[in-house]
């Protein structure tokens, strides 16, 4: 959810979510915008599956469609240079490092195999129409790896935004946002803390502002 309040800047009626789970940011971006088409995109059919009985419970069928296949097929068969918006939550932790949890699923959505961040920002780079926009939420420590495989996919960064678990805490997430065909400009936002207090799970004031959907 909050990949999709930092991608709903500005009005889009054609979408992607790239590695789309259950299709959580998909449907942020299609409650954001009521006139938005998008189709997400993942590798695990039990996800696709949630994510289509999902889109039938709230009444988006007709709006989201969710297809299996891989970053690296030809961005599963959707029309080049089609998106205005591109968001993707790419596996971002190096395989065989931090701490295993209990859904393989889960697993290997966090877990990047090799070639797998070029594949995402690829994809992106091939649906996106000239300086539409590529978001993604990524590592803090891999970011320069990011920026490598925005420019190969030639997408200049424009915005960033860290992401703080409490006041005082170093980033535990980045928020990124690249335009197609564009020159990097950087802007560095405030950061975004999520929640108020150094021992409370209660999201903070801001972060419910940033995203009011965490307060559902």
């Amino acid at each position: 959810m909050l990949l999709a309040a930092f991608a709903s800047g500005e009005a889009a009626r054609r979408a992607a979510d790239l590695g789309t789970g259950c299709g959580v940011v998909a449907f942020g971006l299609a409650l954001r915008f009521p006139e938005l088409v998008c189709t997400g995109v993942d590798t695990e059919a039990a996800l696709i599956d949630a994510a289509r009985a999902n889109a039938q419970a709230l009444g988006l069928g007709e709006r989201l469609a969710f297809v299996l296949g891989d970053m690296a097929d030809k961005a599963a068969g959707l029309d080049y240079g089609s998106c205005e918006l591109v968001t993707a939550n790419p596996p971002y932790r190096v395989a065989g490092t931090g701490r295993r949890i209990a859904s393989p699923i889960r697993q290997r959505a966090l877990e990047a195999p090799q070639g797998a961040l070029e594949d995402f920002t690829r994809a992106a780079g091939l649906l996106l129409r000239h300086h539409g926009r590529f978001a993604c939420v990524f590592l803090p420590a891999r970011l320069g790896e990011l920026f490598v495989a925005l420019r190969s996919a030639r997408l200049g960064p424009r915005r960033l935004r860290c992401v703080h678990p409490r006041p005082g805490a170093k980033a535990c997430l980045v928020l990124v946002e690249a335009r197609k065909n564009a020159r990097p400009d950087v802007t560095i936002e405030t950061p975004l803390v999520l929640h108020a207090g150094a021992r409370g799970k209660a999201f903070s004031p801001e972060a419910l502002a940033f995203c009011p959907w965490l307060g559902s």
